[in-house]
C-alpha cells in the first residue's frame, strides 16, 4: 500500500489522498485543555524523544554516547521489557492505513509468547483510555493489509529503569474506534 507521511504537517496520504491519523480521530475523545500547554509541549517531546531512542535501539542504530541522559533510563526500562518478555519484533514504527479511510503508525509489531502482538509505547504518568481504541484501529488496518490475525494488544509504559504492561482484549474496542471514525467524518464533511 503507498503510504506517506509528512512528519511536519502530521499528515498521512493514502495513494495521494490525505487520511486523517488514528491520533487525530481520537483527538475528540482527549481533551488536554486545563493541561498547562508548555507541560503538554514538553511531555511530548520527551515521549517523541524516548520513542526514538527505542527505535534506534532496535533497529541497532542507536549510537549511545549521543543520547540524552535523561533518555537512558527509559530506554533501560525498553531493555527490560524485551529480556524479560522476550518479544520478538517484526517491524518498528510500522505505517498502516485502512480502507476504511483512517492512517496510523504502530510503534511495534511482533510477537509475545508466539503469538502476533501489537505494541504501542507510552511515557507519560497516565495512559490515556482511547490507547485501547488506538491498538484496535492498528490491528484492524494491519490485518486489512496483511491478512495476518494479530491475538493480542499490549501497551508498555516505560518508567525508569522499569516498564508496566497493560493488555486490551475487549473485542468491542475497535466498534468504538469505528464510530468515532464515523463522528470524525460527519464533524468534516464538506
Amino acid at each position: 500500500m503507498d503510504i506517506a507521511f509528512d512528519s511536519i504537517k502530521h499528515e498521512y496520504r493514502v495513494f495521494g489522498e490525505v487520511q486523517p491519523s488514528v491520533t487525530q480521530i481520537l483527538g475528540l475523545a482527549n481533551s488536554y485543555e486545563f493541561v498547562d500547554k508548555q507541560l503538554l509541549e514538553k511531555a511530548c517531546h520527551f515521549g517523541t524523544a524516548v520513542h526514538r531512542a527505542t527505535e534506534l535501539y532496535d533497529q541497532k542504530l542507536l549510537n549511545i554516547a549521543t543520547l540524552d541522559v535523561a533518555l537512558i533510563p527509559y530506554l533501560e526500562g525498553w531493555k527490560k521489557f524485551l529480556n524479560d518478555t522476550k518479544f520478538k519484533i517484526l517491524d518498528c514504527e510500522f505505517k498502516v492505513a485502512s480502507k476504511r479511510g483512517y492512517a496510523g503508525t504502530l510503534d511495534r509489531i511482533g510477537y509475545l509468547n508466539d503469538e502476533l502482538t501489537v505494541l504501542d509505547i507510552k511515557t507519560g504518568s497516565v495512559i490515556p483510555k482511547t490507547t485501547a481504541l488506538q491498538l484496535a484501529a492498528y490491528r484492524g488496518a494491519y490485518q486489512e493489509m496483511t491478512g495476518k490475525p494479530i491475538a493480542k494488544r499490549i501497551c508498555v509504559k516505560l518508567k525508569p529503569m522499569d516498564y508496566s504492561i497493560t493488555i486490551y482484549d475487549n473485542d468491542y474496542d475497535f466498534q468504538i474506534f469505528l464510530n468515532f471514525l464515523t463522528v470524525h467524518q460527519w464533524v468534516n464533511a464538506k
